[in-house]
């Protein structure tokens, strides 16, 4: 709620505006609601022109999502079973061409909070996920007056990963986490990392809670394409190098329980 003393009110009110007026007739101040500007947008939730197409008015125009993966942590690297088990904090950002108002319009309103399935989302998937995460993902995303539309989530991923073997566990260990549309092209969605390879690493080691046996060395940011059925899709690989930490008699003691695996994973991101 925003209050405006009367030498300061602008000239001309808004018609969308909701005023109260004091006894003598002067204005005296004025609320909006987010809803207001839902209803501006007419973005309900019944409005398919809002979810069942890509957004921009031009349909040959592709949509670029940034894209960002902050590591957690580390919670399993399994040689038997060549699994890889991080915790992962997700972001997707992407710019929706429905979207659009002034904040100047709406009391400088510059964001709503809505329900996911009221807006289209890139159809994300993790190639090497070989199960689908039993949690509850976030419900939620954020758009902003100029038509960014930003999603967020936390994951646990259970993922394939080619481990070396040779003297495991105390090899290098290399994985990978692949991140591709299923059902868009590199002509209709294009994946742009949001944070290089240097960033990525550094957040990871400040954001990185626990790495319990596992160190985290380094993580890697590359676009690749890949080809399916004659079309070309973009994926954004990201790269992560761990190895075990040595502390003495390691090599005699190594505790059984970093076997141990967990059975929910995500397959499918959003």
């Amino acid at each position: 709620m925003f209050y405006w003393k009367e030498e300061n009110l602008p000239e001309e009110q808004p018609s969308l505006l909701h005023s109260t007026n004091q006894a003598n007739g002067v204005l005296s101040k004025q609320v909006c609601s987010k809803q207001d500007v839902l209803d501006y947008l007419n973005l309900t939730r019944g409005n398919e022109k809002f979810t069942t197409c890509r957004p921009p008015l031009d349909w040959t125009k592709p949509t670029i999502v940034y894209f960002d993966i902050h590591l957690f942590c580390i919670l399993s690297v399994i040689e038997k079973s060549q699994i890889f088990v991080p915790f992962l904090w997700m972001t997707a950002r992407w710019n929706n061409d429905l979207i659009l108002w002034d904040p100047k319009d709406f009391c400088g309103i510059t964001n709503v909070v809505l329900p996911k399935e009221m807006l289209w989302v890139p159809d994300l998937f993790i190639l090497e996920a070989i199960e689908k995460e039993e949690g509850l993902p976030n419900p939620y995303l954020t758009i902003t007056y100029d038509g960014n539309v930003t999603m967020e989530d936390d994951h646990k991923i259970i993922s394939t990963c080619a481990l070396n073997v040779h003297k495991f566990p105390f090899d290098t260990q290399t994985c990978h986490i692949t991140v591709f549309s299923v059902n868009h092209s590199d002509k209709e969605i294009k994946l742009v990392p949001a944070s290089n390879s240097t960033k990525a690493t550094q957040m990871a080691r400040d954001l990185l809670l626990t790495q319990g046996e596992w160190e985290l060395l380094n993580i890697s940011v590359s676009n690749q394409n890949m080809l399916y059925e004659g079309q070309s899709f973009q994926t954004l690989k990201y790269t992560v190098k761990t190895h075990l930490r040595v502390h003495f008699g390691s090599h005699h003691n190594y505790n059984s329980t970093i076997m141990a695996q967990r059975n929910d994973v995500i397959a499918i991101i959003y």
